[in-house]
Protein backbone atom coordinates (compact mmCIF):
# COMPACT_ATOMS: atom_id res chain seq x y z
CA UNK A 1 0.00 0.00 0.00
CA UNK A 2 1.18 3.58 0.36
CA UNK A 3 2.08 3.14 3.96
CA UNK A 4 5.35 4.33 5.03
CA UNK A 5 8.42 2.23 4.41
CA UNK A 6 10.09 1.53 7.95
CA UNK A 7 11.62 -1.00 10.30
CA UNK A 8 13.04 -1.58 13.45
CA UNK A 9 16.16 -1.96 12.20
CA UNK A 10 19.28 0.08 11.82
CA UNK A 11 21.31 0.30 9.08
CA UNK A 12 24.97 0.03 10.19
CA UNK A 13 26.45 2.32 7.05
CA UNK A 14 23.90 5.37 7.93
CA UNK A 15 22.54 4.87 11.33
CA UNK A 16 19.22 5.57 10.28
CA UNK A 17 16.52 3.01 10.37
CA UNK A 18 15.99 0.43 6.64
CA UNK A 19 13.55 2.92 5.11
CA UNK A 20 12.85 0.61 1.90
CA UNK A 21 10.90 -2.32 1.62
CA UNK A 22 12.65 -5.45 1.12
CA UNK A 23 11.63 -8.60 2.73
CA UNK A 24 14.01 -11.70 3.66
CA UNK A 25 12.78 -14.99 4.33
CA UNK A 26 15.96 -17.30 6.15
CA UNK A 27 16.10 -21.42 6.71
CA UNK A 28 18.85 -22.23 8.94
CA UNK A 29 19.71 -25.14 11.42
CA UNK A 30 18.71 -22.72 14.34
CA UNK A 31 16.11 -19.66 14.59
CA UNK A 32 19.04 -17.52 16.08
CA UNK A 33 20.85 -17.91 12.89
CA UNK A 34 18.16 -17.31 10.82
CA UNK A 35 17.14 -14.00 12.58
CA UNK A 36 20.76 -12.74 12.37
CA UNK A 37 21.08 -13.82 8.91
CA UNK A 38 17.70 -12.18 7.75
CA UNK A 39 18.51 -8.94 10.20
CA UNK A 40 21.54 -8.78 7.45
CA UNK A 41 19.85 -9.11 4.32
CA UNK A 42 17.53 -6.32 5.14
CA UNK A 43 20.59 -3.97 5.06
CA UNK A 44 23.10 -5.51 2.28
CA UNK A 45 22.52 -5.09 -1.00
CA UNK A 46 21.42 -8.54 -2.52
CA UNK A 47 24.24 -9.64 -4.02
CA UNK A 48 26.34 -8.87 -1.18
CA UNK A 49 23.75 -10.58 1.50
CA UNK A 50 22.93 -14.03 -0.99
CA UNK A 51 26.33 -14.76 -1.01
CA UNK A 52 27.06 -14.20 2.70
CA UNK A 53 24.45 -16.85 3.26
CA UNK A 54 25.60 -18.64 0.46
CA UNK A 55 28.89 -18.44 2.55
CA UNK A 56 27.31 -20.13 5.81
CA UNK A 57 26.45 -23.34 6.02
CA UNK A 58 23.21 -24.63 6.66
CA UNK A 59 21.75 -21.47 5.83
CA UNK A 60 19.21 -20.95 2.63
CA UNK A 61 17.89 -17.19 2.10
CA UNK A 62 15.81 -15.40 -0.27
CA UNK A 63 15.26 -11.41 -0.67
CA UNK A 64 12.74 -9.85 -1.93
CA UNK A 65 13.39 -6.03 -2.84
CA UNK A 66 11.10 -3.35 -3.44
CA UNK A 67 10.44 -3.62 -7.23
CA UNK A 68 9.28 -7.47 -6.65
CA UNK A 69 12.57 -8.93 -8.08
CA UNK A 70 13.80 -12.03 -6.32
CA UNK A 71 17.32 -13.33 -5.24
CA UNK A 72 18.02 -16.68 -3.69
CA UNK A 73 20.76 -19.19 -2.57
CA UNK A 74 21.22 -22.39 -4.45
CA UNK A 75 19.45 -23.95 -2.03
CA UNK A 76 16.59 -22.07 -1.55
CA UNK A 77 14.33 -24.28 -3.18
CA UNK A 78 14.81 -27.28 -1.79
CA UNK A 79 15.31 -26.00 1.63
CA UNK A 80 12.07 -23.99 1.69
CA UNK A 81 10.00 -26.20 -0.83
CA UNK A 82 9.80 -23.03 -2.90
CA UNK A 83 7.52 -22.32 -6.06
CA UNK A 84 7.51 -19.47 -8.02
CA UNK A 85 3.61 -18.80 -8.39
CA UNK A 86 3.41 -16.40 -11.56
CA UNK A 87 3.04 -13.47 -9.76
CA UNK A 88 5.35 -11.23 -11.65
CA UNK A 89 8.09 -11.75 -9.58
CA UNK A 90 11.40 -11.00 -11.67
CA UNK A 91 14.70 -12.97 -10.42
CA UNK A 92 17.61 -10.53 -9.05
CA UNK A 93 20.08 -13.88 -8.84
CA UNK A 94 21.07 -14.81 -11.77
CA UNK A 95 22.23 -18.43 -10.46
CA UNK A 96 18.79 -18.88 -9.40
CA UNK A 97 16.52 -21.06 -11.47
Amino acid sequence: GDAPAWSPIVDPHTGWLVMRRTYAAVVADDATDADAVSTALLVLDYETGIALAESIEGVEALVVDEDGRLAMTSGWRAASRFEELGTGFRKLNPRAR
